[in-house]
């Protein structure tokens, strides 16, 4: 549309005419002269792309930019020798700048065009993934190559495995995925792959794959195993299958059992074939009683085998009961000797006796002395406690409470071996739960405490507990009534431990989470029952773990903690910020160090060589001592001295040109100056001390020994000398 437009316009009289130009205004328009957008060269050769711009106005900048930061701002794209890395797309990019009427300033428009070149090349190194598989027999093993260079012309894959022998391109092997259907042992070993096309291969790429038989019980524990006390047991063993080598745990009661009191060890028994080969493999787990069998070595053993495949399951799981024939040993909880039991009056008082023997034992109860038999008031219960192996409750129920029947009660056991145990059960009436004692840490980390506590007697109700806890001020070692917080324990998991001799330890812990990372905490707790609340118990202390630090993380550029809004503000550094990191602050100090040590020992050097230098002595034809006082010049000599002095005047002048003969000392006279010399320096008649002088000092030291006593051996030196033949000497600083 742009064009010159006339205007014509006709009457009778005559016509007129004008003419107006448009100029259309566009963004500009880019191609190249390469007909196709991809380029394919030869690595090696050379590439131009011209790019053409089309725009009004004229485009004002014309640049290409490409791969791995490549720019330019000539027309034409030129690479004098591509490789594999100058492929990539390549952009021409042209921008103008639109004069539009009605708007100010000018508009910028850009046009684009995007070349392809992509070198020929043989592909890059492959990559596998996964980069690590394990499968269970039976299972399918699948595996992707990949390359994140395919070359050009674009890459093809082969695979080598166990079951091709080593070969690459194998039938199944030849494309880019892997599949192995109903995966066996044998499948076991390093799968390779590559990538390669008409050019050449690129680097292959290594997995190794493991096909696991899952192990399994192949010879279970015995269902019950019988031990006499104080016996040297032999131990227990458990057999397991699978490849690869299974290994064994053991547990007692559901816990990993006591490395200390138990030792295991595992043997190979049996294979079926060669080291280099995967086959089936037997081995044995044995437990083994460090110390002789005692009574708490009772209870449910179990051995899980397992090699990687899978979690725990029927197949490698064995268990057994293990029995210790034993005298009764009264498991009761005391507080602090004598059990408890309670009950309102007129209810059913249950008073409780607990038991471990083997055989089972008989119980009696007495009361004042008195043996209780069942009658219509006492009623006696006998449970086996099953979860736990040869241990009993035998329980005194007294219906209809009264008054005289609070106080304390017998219980006996035995079972004709070793001696009989009791222990006393005291009534009482209901009431608030005991205080919970010996309150403590158990463990920690950053954001949590786990808290533990044993319990005291229930007050005949079952009874739950309040945690209470409080953060401390750090500065102040204080809190504030804002800083407590208080939960409800319902649900506990309680520990139990006992002894040889039956002593049981009972501890209740709970979890208390969201605290602040290296904080101190003041923590007690108390119970709860029906009838009311107990006192707390004494505060502890407990503190909390610190954040686990990032080695690598670089510190802040700064770090300050805003009291009022108990908030932390972080400035950080930036990527290119040249702060100092930990292993360039290691890297320097080293360097520092022995750059200091290498100018401390080249400083003592020449100070030692200085010192150890022997001392030159002058002499002379006028003895071995300097006159100690020098006179002023006279008149006639002051006016052959520079009126105006520089910087290229300095030095040393002499005065005379004789040798110096004759005595020591020169004869003083006057001198005065007259108006047209004002600019030489006048001297005072009186004598001048040579010794305070700083020049002739240095020479006595010999500072300066070289240069002093050349001028003092020369064989001629100009200037004049005085009646006596003496040379005067002087030097003028500028």
């Amino acid at each position: 549309m742009s064009g010159e437009f006339e205007c014509r316009a006709r009457n009778s009289v005559g016509e007129g005419n004008d003419v107006l130009t448009l100029t259309v205004q566009y963004a500009p328009e880019v191609t190249t002269k390469v007909c196709i957008e991809r380029i394919n060269p030869n690595e090696g050769e050379r590439v131009e792309v011209e790019c053409l711009v089309d725009a009004n106005p004229k485009a004002s900048v014309i640049k290409w930019s490409g791969p791995n930061g490549f720019s330019s701002d000539d027309p034409t794209l030129v690479l004098k020798s591509v490789s594999r890395e100058n492929s990539g797309n390549y952009t021409c990019l042209a921008t103008n700048y639109l004069n539009i009427y009605g708007q100010t300033g000018s508009q910028t428009r850009t046009g684009t065009s995007i070349t392809f070149v992509d070198v020929k090349r043989r592909p890059g190194k492959a990559v596998i993934s996964p980069s690590h598989l394990n499968v269970v027999v039976g299972d399918i093993i699948e595996l992707l190559c990949s390359a994140a260079d395919l070359g050009s012309p674009e890459a093809q894959f082969k695979w080598s495995s166990p079951s091709s022998g080593g070969q690459f391109g194998t039938r199944e092997h030849d494309q880019a995925s892997l599949i192995v259907r109903n995966a066996q042992l044998a499948d076991n070993g390093r799968y390779r792959c590559r990538a390669y096309n008409s050019l050449g291969e690129g680097d292959e790429a290594v997995v190794d794959v493991k096909v696991i038989e899952p192990a399994k019980i192949s010879r279970p524990l015995a269902t019950e195993r019988i031990f006499q006390a104080n016996e040297a047991a032999n131990g227990l063993e458990c057999e397991a299958e699978g490849y690869p080598v299974p290994s064994f745990q053991w547990f007692k009661d559901g816990q990993p059992i006591d490395q200390e009191r138990y030792k295991t060890e595992s043997t190979i028994v049996k294979t079926s074939c060669s080291e280099r080969d995967f086959c089936t493999l037997i081995v044995m787990g044995s437990l083994f009683f460090s110390i002789p069998i005692q009574w708490t070595d009772k209870g449910n053993y179990s051995c899980v085998a397992s090699n990687g495949a899978s979690e725990r399951n029927s197949n490698n799981l064995s268990w057994t009961v293990v029995r210790v024939i034993h005298g009764p040993v009264i498991l009761n909880q005391r507080f602090p000797i004598d059990s408890l039991a309670a009950a309102d009056v007129l209810s059913m008082a249950r008073l409780k006796c607990i038991v471990s023997a083997r055989p089972e034992p008989k119980f009696s109860w007495m009361f004042s002395s008195s043996v209780i038999e069942e009658t219509d008031r006492y009623s006696f219960q006998f449970n086996r406690i099953y979860e736990r192996p040869d241990e009993y409750e035998h329980i005194l129920q007294i219906s209809e409470t009264v008054d005289t029947d609070y106080g304390s009660y017998l219980c006996r056991a035995t079972n004709g071996v070793g001696t009989k145990a009791e222990v006393i059960v005291r009534l009482t009436h209901t009431g608030l739960p005991q205080v919970p004692d010996a309150v403590q840490k158990l463990s920690s980390t950053p954001q949590s405490l786990l808290i533990g506590w044993q319990p005291g007697f229930d007050g005949g109700f079952e009874q739950s507990f309040v945690v209470e806890y409080r953060l401390l001020n750090p500065f102040t070692e204080s809190f504030g009534k804002e800083d407590v917080a208080t939960v409800e324990v319902h649900n506990v998991t309680k520990i139990e431990e006992i002894k040889d001799d039956g002593t049981i330890s009972w501890i209740i812990s709970y979890n208390l989470t969201g605290l602040r990372p290296l904080s101190s905490y003041y923590v007690r707790t108390r119970a709860a029952n029906k009838k009311g609340i107990s006192e707390f118990s004494p505060l502890v202390t407990a503190t909390t773990n610190d954040v686990n630090e990032d080695p690598k993380m670089l510190a802040p550029r700064s770090l300050s903690f805003d009291i009022l809004k108990q908030s932390i503000h972080v400035e950080c550094f930036t990527e290119s910020s040249s702060a100092i990191t930990p292993w360039r602050l290691a890297l320097i100090i080293p360097v520092a160090a022995l750059a200091f040590l290498i100018l401390l020992m080249c400083a003592l050097f020449v100070i030692c060589f200085r010192s150890r230098s022997p001392t030159k002595i002058v002499k002379n034809g006028i003895g071995t001592s300097r006159p100690s006082t020098i006179t002023v010049l006279s008149q006639s000599e002051a006016k052959n001295a520079m009126v105006h002095g520089s910087q290229t005047d300095s030095g040393v002048f002499t005065l005379d040109s004789g040798r110096i003969k004759g005595n020591n000392f020169i004869a003083p006279h006057t001198y005065s100056s007259s108006s047209e010399e004002t600019a030489v320096e006048n001297w005072p008649p009186e004598q001048y001390d040579i010794t305070n002088d700083p020049y002739l000092s240095e020479q006595a030291r010999h500072v300066f020994p070289g240069d002093m006593d050349d001028q003092m051996e020369e064989a001629s030196i100009s200037g004049t000398e005085d009646e006596d033949g003496r040379r005067v000497m002087r030097e003028i600083i500028v």
